[in-house]
């Protein structure tokens, strides 16, 4: 069924998988600012001598 071929975007809103590709529908997502805030979070979550508890 329809159902069970659609996919979410990353816009949030259901394609089936042709119209899926952000090409094929003008997808509002903004690729770049998600890029900067996964960089952001990985810088975060790095482990430095600053971070860690001496015993």
């Amino acid at each position: 069924t329809l159902i069970d071929l659609s996919m979410t975007c990353k816009c949030g809103n259901n394609y089936c998988s042709k119209h899926r590709p952000c090409e094929t529908h003008n997808c509002t997502y903004d690729f770049s600012k998600s890029k900067e805030e996964i960089d952001k979070q990985i810088k975060e979550m790095r482990c430095v001598a600053s971070k860690l508890i001496q015993v």
